[in-house]
C-alpha cells in the first residue's frame, strides 16, 4: 500500500510541475509568417519586415527579409502568437540601366550598417501595419498604397 501511495504521489507531482512548465512557457506559442509585400500592388524588390509586439515596444521582435516581394519570419526569430505593429522598410529598384547603391554584406533583417544604401536618389521608404499572429504557420500579405 505504502509503494502505491508513493508511486501516486510521484505521477502526480509529474503531471504537476508539467502542467506548470506549459502554462508557463516562453511567452507565448512559436509562430511563422509568411507572404508578399506590395506598394501599389507592385511587389517590392528587397527590404525588411520588423514585428514589434503591440503593447509593448521593448518586446522581443521578430524580423526578415524581403526579397522579390516575398517575406518569411520563424519562429527561431523569437516570432510568437500576438498582435504586432509591422515596420516595413524598402527601396524602389533601379531604373533599367542604372545601378543602386551596393549592399556591403548580407545582413538578414536588412536593419544593421550593412543594409541598403539610404541616398537621396533613392530613400528607404518605410510603413507601419497592424498585423495578428496566430500560433502555427501565418501568411499576411502586406499592401502599402502610395
Amino acid at each position: 500500500m505504502k509503494r502505491f501511495r508513493r508511486t501516486a504521489t510521484a505521477v502526480a507531482a509529474g503531471l504537476l510541475f508539467s502542467l506548470l512548465g506549459s502554462l508557463t512557457g516562453c511567452g507565448g506559442a512559436a509562430s511563422t509568417a509568411q507572404g508578399m509585400v506590395t506598394v501599389e500592388g507592385i511587389p517590392v524588390g528587397s527590404g525588411s519586415v520588423k514585428f514589434v509586439p503591440e503593447g509593448d515596444p521593448k518586446g522581443q521582435a521578430a524580423a526578415g527579409a524581403i526579397k522579390d516581394g516575398k517575406y518569411e519570419v520563424t519562429a527561431d526569430r523569437g516570432l510568437t502568437a500576438g498582435k504586432y505593429k509591422v515596420e516595413i522598410a524598402w527601396q524602389k529598384p533601379a531604373p533599367a540601366g542604372k545601378a543602386t547603391a551596393p549592399v556591403k554584406k548580407a545582413d538578414p533583417d536588412m536593419t544593421g550598417p550593412d543594409g541598403p544604401a539610404n541616398t537621396a536618389e533613392n530613400p528607404v521608404r518605410t510603413a507601419t501595419m497592424p498585423a495578428e499572429v496566430k500560433a502555427g504557420s501565418n501568411t499576411i500579405d502586406f499592401a502599402i498604397p502610395k
